[in-house]
């Protein structure tokens, strides 16, 4: 069997010069990168108006949102995970060019990389940066409340049964 003649000519996607492949073709390693990319235009075309997103592929693979006890901080960081995964549409391809929705990015082999709607990759990192705002206002404004009972306990404005009612009202 006579072996196939290949050409000389550098292939026309990435320069690469190899016997075994025809004038005309592209190499092996251009032929799946366009085949890939195909792949990710039919998927983004099945989406409507999308984008390629990522994030945790469980919700512990995700930022943290930070506050006073494990548990609803935990808990918040869940339903994050749960709103990304519940308005996407998976992907089987990974795509480099992608938006990264809930924080923290331990690589790929700890993402999911999904299909969403612009509007909506839009939305969900505003959502999540206002949560973690609003936490930490809170956290400032109580800071600022117990500096001034602590302050009018001192100076003799308030009783220490005052201070116990405001406190006890508060719970």
């Amino acid at each position: 069997m006579a072996k196939r003649a290949g050409s000389q000519k550098p292939c026309p996607g990435c320069g690469e010069i190899r016997s075994n492949r025809r004038a005309s073709e592209v190499c092996r390693q251009c032929e799946r990168d366009l085949a890939y990319a195909k792949r990710v235009r039919q998927e983004l075309a099945a989406a409507g108006e999308a984008v390629i997103v990522s994030f945790g592929d469980r919700d512990y693979a995700n930022e943290y949102i930070y506050t006073r006890d494990r548990e609803s901080g935990g808990r918040l960081r869940e339903l994050m995970f749960q709103l990304a995964k519940s308005t996407s549409v998976p992907v089987n391809v990974y795509h480099a060019d992608v938006e990264n929705l809930l924080g923290k990015d331990d690589g790929p082999s700890m993402r999911v990389y999904a299909s969403m709607k612009t509007e909506t990759a839009r939305v969900i990192p505003i959502l999540y940066k206002a949560i973690q705002e609003a936490l930490r206002s809170e956290y400032e404004a109580g800071k600022a409340d117990g500096h001034s009972l602590l302050m009018q306990l001192a100076s003799g404005d308030l009783s220490i049964s005052d201070f116990d009612n405001k406190v006890l009202r508060k719970k």
